[in-house]
């Protein structure tokens, strides 16, 4: 709908104030930021589930440190977040988001949607012969 609205639009401002509530300015560290305040998790326990070092994570939450496509997805799946919200993090992240059409991500997907941890999504890759999230890269 706002694609349609955009391209129908001949004034960019007058979009931008009927639909200031529906545009995201967030960056990838305040997005970041923000599930893991939605999760009420605590960063110790993320960093704990992630598998992700602890200073390097801190690191990454402060945004002094960009992650790679796996370190994101272990913060996802740590924080167990929902897959728009997965999509939205991997963007703004500066990484390629989930395809359905790749094996390894349709994986991810069904692992996401279905609540599943880190270590069994890393089994179901492992069970199928795609790299695992938690590989060294």
């Amino acid at each position: 709908e706002l694609l349609n609205e955009i391209c129908q639009s001949n004034d960019i401002d007058k979009y931008f104030n009927t639909n200031s509530n529906e545009l995201m300015e967030n960056t990838f560290t305040q997005y970041l930021n923000m599930l893991i305040d939605k999760s009420k998790m605590g960063k110790s326990k993320i960093i704990k589930e992630s598998g992700i070092e602890r200073v390097y994570c801190y690191q990454i939450f402060k945004g002094e440190k960009h992650p790679s496509r796996n370190k994101i997805l272990s913060l996802i799946f740590a924080l167990g977040a929902e897959i728009d919200e997965a999509q939205r993090l991997l963007y703004l992240g500066g990484v390629n988001k989930l395809y359905p059409r790749d094996k390894r991500d349709s994986v991810i997907i069904f692992a996401i949607e279905n609540k599943k941890t880190l270590n069994e999504t890393d089994e179901m890759l492992f069970d199928k012969c795609l790299k695992t999230i938690t590989d060294p890269e």
